[in-house]
């Protein structure tokens, strides 16, 4: 008995110190209840010395002794446990309305903030933010709050750019901050007019974080940013130009349109996207307008579809982008001859890339739905109506000659 005695209790003992290294590490555990389990423990390893010691005496005296120790331990056992399996038990009634065991995450409160700045309260309200910052230093969300005060309601672009400094400057900062930071920066840049300043900032997120949808997305604003040209436009007074609009359009003959002087034709639309994706063969952007270009004006389905196969298989092309392409390369070949049959192998392709995914359930979906998609393309039959005669109900009345009798 004694042996199987000792066996429990280092069981018992093992079972605690997990519970106090969940408790300490991981927060598995509360640390109420590892410490309740530190003194279940003490209170059984007492009860089995202490009756270990009672079989040393008298006959009579053991049981008395371990009666006595059993009453004890059970009523502090049931001092420590009672209450917590009670809250065990009625948690899911009174969680409702007290909030349950779980600890509230502080957080800073910024809604005073934003009230403020409603307000135009603009100084207040940077004070408010910062006094968060006091009680949670190094908080993202409020500096580039404070930042946004600076730049956009105090017009202090400088110290705005100071904030985001610390932001970068902070060490462990997650990557998605630093992110956040830089691109808001690079918007600043720009308002300073500085671009080299500006495609700097994009540029260290493409280096730091490559192969990413951020690092995609700067790249795209690198390949955008204005050159010298929009400086000088900055620069002078806006001018606004009137153009040469149609007088009574709506008495034009049918099949006659206009095209405003300014606007490009289509020709020369393509070949303005075609030399930039040749100089720039990373702006997806204007890929991807010269493709719909091809199908929609010029019926050259084929040419678009090679212009959105190097978006597709771009390398570290994102899934949601491949999904993107795919679909919008699916809505050029609906206006093909065979384009419902063209489109439904194209949505195929993306079941074939990401089975079991929402992406290929959606892709299934419309596949299934692509003749009524392609009907509604269709234009609508008019209905001519007759010429009939107007003023009907003002003609003159004709007498009717009555018999002779």
């Amino acid at each position: 008995m004694g042996w199987q005695l000792f066996i429990g209790l280092a069981a018992l003992s093992l079972v605690t110190w997990v519970a106090w290294k969940l408790s300490q590490g991981r927060n598995l555990i509360s640390k109420e209840d590892s410490d309740r389990l530190f003194l279940t423990t003490g209170i059984l390893i007492s009860v089995a010395l202490l009756s270990g010691a009672a079989r040393l005496l008298d006959a009579k005296t053991p049981a008395a002794i371990s009666l006595l120790v059993t009453l004890v331990a059970m009523g502090a056992l049931l001092y420590l446990w009672l209450p917590r399996i009670g809250r065990a038990i009625l948690s899911p009634l009174t969680s409702a309305y007290d909030g349950g065991d779980e600890e509230v995450e502080l957080k800073p409160f910024y809604h005073r903030a934003n009230a403020l700045r409603k307000q135009g309260k603009y100084l207040d309200a940077l004070s408010e933010i910062r006094s968060q910052l006091e009680e949670f230093p190094d908080d993202t969300e409020g500096m580039m709050l404070e930042a946004e005060v600076q730049s956009d309601d105090l017009k202090d672009i400088q110290a705005a750019l100071g904030t985001l400094t610390a932001i970068l400057a902070t060490p462990e900062r997650e990557g998605r901050d630093q992110i956040l930071a830089l691109s808001r920066m690079a918007d600043l840049q720009l308002r300073l007019e500085d671009i080299g300043a500006s495609r700097s900032f994009l540029q260290r997120i493409v280096d730091g974080w490559p192969g990413t949808d951020a690092a995609r997305l700067a790249q795209q604003r690198i390949l955008h940013l204005p050159g010298s040209e929009w400086l000088a436009t900055q620069k002078e007074s806006p001018k606004i130009q009137m153009g040469n609009y149609e007088k009574n359009l709506g008495l034009k003959p049918e099949g006659e349109t206009y095209r405003e002087p300014a606007l490009a034709s289509p020709a020369q639309q393509a070949s303005m996207l075609v030399n930039r994706v040749t100089k720039t063969p990373e702006d997806w952007e204007a890929r991807e307008k010269l493709a719909a270009l091809y199908a929609r004006h010029f019926k050259r389905h084929d040419l678009a579809k090679d212009q959105m196969e190097v978006l597709i298989t771009a390398p570290n092309q994102p899934i949601k982008a491949v999904v993107h392409y795919l679909n919008f390369l699916a809505d050029l070949q609906l206006d093909a001859p065979d384009g419902a049959t063209l489109a439904r192998e194209t949505l195929q392709r993306i079941v074939t890339l990401y089975p079991n995914t929402p992406w290929a359930e959606l892709a299934q979906s419309r596949a299934s739905r692509l003749n009524l998609e392609n009907k509604s393309k269709e234009p609508v039959k008019t209905l001519k109506i007759g010429v009939y005669e107007q003023n009907i109900g003002l003609k003159p009345t004709i007498e009717t000659p009555e018999p002779p009798k």
